[in-house]
């Protein structure tokens, strides 16, 4: 595997197991039910945490603050309708973003999902460490200080944007500091962001749908696993590719149901195109870091399979679902709860 998929491998796997012991202490509620607390909060990924969550002061924090302490955007709306902030002026009925100078701040139960958080990722780097070595969190090399400690939620076409707040922060945090999640997550967005300065198919796109596509049609119902990206969001994605003429939607062929996509002739000069462009980009990060990457790549090498090192706490909704069959080749952190895969 290349740079960007060993990083993304481990930044999954790590947030992923991250999710499962915080779900056993949030008090939430799911599609299947909840625990704790009667109405307990809507369950978010460790995302939600970084970008929100992990900033907010007891006597609350202006928007434009809070964006610019995590250096990256949350979904306003979506914690203020899962029960975790109240942000002034914004409703139910409220469209667009809230006011820059508007006031956030936690609710009762998102203060006591604060109190939950806190300290769970440490404890599973902690973990990390024991069942994969000392190398599974040497990975303070590559930084890029003024970046966000987790992954910015995607826009649209799963692309990565750099926000102006994230310049805004005082001061770098010390490398000691950041956690296993951070270390992962901003070399990853600084890819990301490199990436997409040049051209209109951004990252997540071109790695986890456009490059296991190709000419002879893809039922829809296969991507799910051979991406590892959740249904919704390949639907979605597959949209936008229909809308650059780059895939086309067709009936699957021979079967009396379903829906397959196919690349075009334009898609398939994509498809080589970017796949020339992130060789490119990694060997440019070769010859930049040097030294330091070497040992990023090191630690990398030093994790089994982590796909096969997840095992959910049973209850957890991960347990209940069809497990992944393979972890996302980027990830994609969207809107619905940060979940690394889409979810």
């Amino acid at each position: 595997m290349g740079l960007v998929e060993d990083l993304s491998a481990a930044f999954v796997a790590f947030t992923i197991e991250v999710d499962d012991a915080a779900e056993a202490r949030v008090a939430h509620r799911t599609t299947r039910g909840g625990s704790g607390e009667r109405g307990g909060a809507w369950l978010v990924s460790l995302a939600m945490w970084e970008n929100c969550l992990r900033w907010l002061p007891e006597d609350g924090i202006s928007v434009a603050e809070l964006i610019a302490t995590a250096r990256t955007p949350t979904n306003f709306a979506g914690m203020r309708r899962w029960g975790y902030i109240e942000v002034e002026g914004m409703t139910r009925g409220t469209k667009g973003p809230p006011r820059p100078e508007a006031t956030v701040r936690a609710t009762k139960r998102g203060a006591r999902a604060q109190q939950a958080w806190d300290g769970v990722p440490a404890e599973i780097e902690v973990r990390w460490a024991e069942r994969f070595g000392a190398g599974a969190t040497e990975l303070r090399a590559v930084l890029v200080p003024a970046l966000p400690e987790t992954m910015p939620i995607v826009r649209y076409g799963w692309s990565t944007r750099r926000e102006e707040e994230q310049e805004r922060r005082s001061g770098p945090i010390a490398v000691a500091d950041l956690g296993l999640d951070s270390l992962l997550a901003r070399p990853l967005t600084a890819l990301a962001l490199e990436f997409e300065a040049s051209g209109k198919l951004s990252l997540a796109l071109s790695t986890n749908l456009l490059a296991v596509l190709g000419d002879d049609p893809t039922p829809l119902r296969h991507l799910p696993d051979a991406t590892g990206i959740q249904r919704e969001q390949i639907d979605n994605a597959v949209g936008y590719l229909g809308r650059a003429k780059l895939a086309d939607v067709v009936p699957t062929p021979g079967a009396k149901r379903g829906k397959s996509v196919a690349l075009t002739a334009r898609g398939e000069e994509a498809k080589a195109a970017v796949a020339r462009k992130l060789r490119g980009l990694e060997a440019k990060w070769e010859e930049r870091h040097g030294k330091s990457l070497v040992g990023v790549r090191e630690a990398l090498a030093q994790l089994p399979p982590l796909l096969g090192t997840l095992e959910h706490p049973p209850g957890t909704w991960r347990a209940e679902s069809k497990p992944l069959a393979r972890l996302p080749r980027f990830p994609l952190v969207t809107h619905r709860g940060g979940y690394p895969d889409g979810a």
